[in-house]
């Protein structure tokens, strides 16, 4: 995959980095069941957002990044440092959840 920079939209230092679901109500072979959510049904993505807004996401259909899964990361670290490298700025404080805690993970995420 190719690194996408976003030039529009200038992020603050504070972000969030987690899983949303985007609705979806029709049919379509990458559409996810989710009854845990109050969205529903839709597609799974990994995303980064600043102040309530969706800066960039990653759909979990897509097979992860190589140059991570190489690196020995899981798929799930692997898209979200993929959305680490979209980040313009350096210096942000990302929070997670504590499914995207590890060691390394936090390793990869600071080199």
């Amino acid at each position: 995959m190719q690194k996408v920079s976003i030039e529009a939209w200038g992020c603050g230092q504070h972000l969030s980095g987690d899983k949303q679901t985007i609705g979806f109500k029709g049919n379509h072979c990458d559409k996810q069941r989710v009854s845990y959510k109050c969205e529903g049904d839709g597609f799974l993505t990994d995303a980064i957002c600043d102040s309530g807004y969706t800066y960039a996401f990653y759909f979990q259909n897509i097979p992860a990044p190589k140059n991570y899964i190489d690196r020995k990361c899981s798929a799930l670290h692997a898209r979200m440092l993929f959305l680490f490298d979209t980040l313009k700025d350096k210096y942000h404080d990302v929070g997670v959840d504590n499914l995207y805690l590890s060691l390394k993970f936090a390793h990869e995420a600071c080199t």
